[in-house]
């Protein structure tokens, strides 16, 4: 009889005794576990990544929204309410966006590289938005160059064309505020997420899987024990699912707490090498029952 997905889990990691059992489905049986458990620890960070996402969207849309004047736009010309410049600058919004936006309409091209540059700061941009045209200004900027590297100007008959479909249309602040909300394409983000972690998973414990059985696998060679290599595959894939779930679970909690644990890589590997030790001892035990039991 198969053993369930499931129910693999719960005897790979409280009943190592049923690795047995679990081992005479075969090699392609455990491969099929092991990409499974890939598959459900990178859906839960998928989703917990995803949630995340969006609570950082709606902050940013409450910031923007708060930050923002009346804006209008229309036939590539850009105008604001006001003659402040505003500077959106908040952590959130230059981790979201990598940079830091300036808006200030009544300034020229020159104008603006001279107030602003200062801004740009090692890991952000400056990005000058105008009336006709949006400058990004980095750290290679210097005021004494003249050949003005560090100075990328785009005009808005250039890019437009990108994200509106009607340039004669005249639009406001809270048309931009409605794209950012209406942005939100839940399940391209839980699968781009997805692909993520399940690559990385993969790879990751591919790795780990294929040293960890090689190193058992001489080991118990030198101890004289009977495990072909193939046995030491399966055991390894059954024996890495504590390690796998409770790294997911790790890496969820850093995601809503700072909250770190050194050396978590040797952990997560000590964990595998903990349950090939007690399969050792199981299969050892076993093996002098049996002994006992035909004399």
């Amino acid at each position: 009889m198969k053993i369930n997905f499931f129910k693999k889990i719960w005897y790979s990691i409280a009943k190592v005794g049923k690795y047995k059992d679990m081992k005479e489905e075969g090699l392609f049986s455990s491969i099929r576990y092991i990409i499974g458990i890939f598959a459900l620890s990178a859906i839960m960070l998928a989703i917990v990544a995803t949630i995340i996402q969006s609570n950082l969207i709606n902050r940013i849309i409450d910031y923007m929204d708060q930050k923002l004047p009346e804006m209008t736009f229309k036939e590539n010309k850009l105008s604001m309410e006001g003659e402040e410049d505003i500077i959106l600058n908040d952590t959130i919004f230059k981790s979201a966006f990598n940079n830091i936006v300036i808006i200030n309409p009544m300034l020229e091209e020159q104008e603006a590289i001279n107030q602003y540059y200062n801004l740009a700061e090692e890991k952000y941009n400056a990005v000058v938005f105008l009336s006709d045209k949006y400058i990004v200004i980095t750290t290679k900027y210097s005021p004494a160059s003249d050949v003005g590297d560090g100075i990328e100007i785009h005009h808005y008959t250039d890019e437009s064309s990108k994200y509106i479909s009607d340039e004669t249309k005249e639009y406001k602040k809270s048309d931009l505020i409605s794209y950012f909300k209406g942005n939100k394409p839940w399940v391209m983000y839980i699968g781009q997420y997805f692909i993520i972690y399940l690559v990385s998973f993969t790879i990751i414990y591919s790795l780990y899987i294929i040293f960890i059985a090689l190193t058992m696998w001489v080991t118990i060679k030198i101890l004289k024990i009977k495990w072909e290599f193939k046995e030491a595959i399966m055991n390894t894939i059954y024996g890495s699912t504590l390690s796998i779930l409770s790294y997911t679970i790790y890496i969820i909690i850093g995601y809503f707490a700072n909250f770190t644990i050194p050396f978590v890589d040797v952990i997560r590997i000590l964990l595998i090498f903990i349950y090939l030790y007690i399969i050792l001892i199981i299969e050892k035990r076993d093996k002098s029952a049996n002994i006992s039991n035909n004399k």
